[in-house]
């Protein structure tokens, strides 16, 4: 018997602020079409409400203690997601130090 997937409401632990998305990021979510589409844009959106719970996806454990020390003081937080959609598709998302911005970017854009 397999048991239906039930969502689960995630607690925020911190404030995202504006929500932004790099112009790269934001192009690939638009080139989409059709179930691509939903799939590109359901992958940062659940990146972003894992990220806003303090969840840090798939990072180090260096990075992972390091956001965690962030969290409770006010440093800037990071988040690593990753997808294989056929290719590898990894997403960085940054929560500003004073938590007034958020942005979605591709690890190759990351600074």
């Amino acid at each position: 018997l397999v048991e239906p997937l039930v969502a689960r409401q995630l607690e925020p632990a911190l404030d995202l602020g504006t929500i932004y998305a790099s112009a790269e990021v934001d192009a690939w979510l638009r080139s989409a079409t059709g179930p691509e589409a939903f799939s590109r844009s359901t992958f940062v959106s659940e990146g972003l409400s894992w990220h806003s719970s303090g969840c840090w996806g798939d990072l180090d454990p260096i990075d992972l203690d390091r956001n965690d020390e962030s969290l409770a003081t006010g440093g800037r937080l990071i988040g690593r997601w990753t997808r294989s959609s056929g290719d590898w598709e990894t997403l960085w998302i940054v929560t500003d130090e004073d938590r007034t911005a958020t942005t979605v970017f591709f690890p190759h854009e990351f600074r």
